[in-house]
């Protein structure tokens, strides 16, 4: 998955300027929690595709169970399904 947002976002709040000291302490918190939240999307991401590639080298080309595994990964991961 494509992250094309990051980078023009990233660089958007970069160029933001500040009254005060407050302000900017709070938006190095905000920028550092949107850094952790792209982190874990790419890990996610870099996760489902290892998944994906383990079970098509178990399962060869069987597209119908490698997405089933995919999916039941997912599943046992995500609190919310």
């Amino acid at each position: 998955m494509a992250y094309e947002y990051e980078s023009r976002l990233k660089n958007r709040l970069l160029d933001l300027e500040f009254d005060t000291w407050e302000e900017t302490v709070q938006f190095e918190r905000e920028y550092r929690e949107l850094e952790r939240v792209y982190r874990k999307a790419k890990a996610w991401n870099n996760y489902l595709l290892s998944v994906e590639e383990d079970a098509k080298n178990e399962f060869g080309d069987n597209e119908a169970l490698v997405n089933h595994a995919v999916e039941l990964n997912k599943k046992i991961f995500m609190e919310d399904e």
